[in-house]
């Protein structure tokens, strides 16, 4: 029974177009992989998008900056939730956004319903990704299931 309830309170997400609002949020954020882009946006796109929501359903977010340290890559959000093992796993920044490429009345940083479709940088891959995990998650929670197992998220 909680488990057709999480399924429904998810298809409700998606439905009642609360995902639409949820990804327009972390469409704004500015970080390229292919440029010296700043590892401040990527940390306020972990702390300011994606973090909060680990956090109200208890998981301990542990962020760590690895620069400096000697290898490779920008700042790390970690959030573990202990209970069997899960991991969920992405990144947060996009490859180079090409302003130009855009179709007119597009424009990378903003998440503009196209009827039938949703444009913004990195809405399909990764953003989305991450609030669908994310939201499973919630919807197990908000219909009074427990997850049962320990779920780490590493973005």
């Amino acid at each position: 029974m909680t488990r057709a309830r999480a399924i429904a309170h998810g298809e409700q997400y998606f439905d009642s177009g609360q995902l639409h609002s949820d990804l327009a949020h972390p469409v704004v954020y500015r970080r390229e992989s292919q440029t010296n882009a700043p590892a401040p946006v990527l940390w306020h796109y972990l702390r300011q998008a994606i973090e909060p929501r680990p956090a109200a359903m208890g998981f301990a977010n542990q962020n760590q900056d690895i620069a400096g340290t000697g290898v490779k890559g920008g700042p790390v959000l970690l959030a573990t939730r202990i209970k069997g093992a899960v991991l969920t796993s992405g990144h947060g920044d996009v490859i180079r956004w090409q302003d130009c490429a855009w179709r007119p009345g597009l424009t990378p940083f903003v998440l503009i319903d196209a009827g039938e479709r949703l444009y913004g940088r990195g809405s399909a891959d990764n953003r989305v990704p991450h609030l669908i995990n994310i939201a499973a998650l919630e919807s197990v929670l908000a219909v009074g299931g427990r997850l049962g197992v320990n779920v780490n998220f590493v973005l």
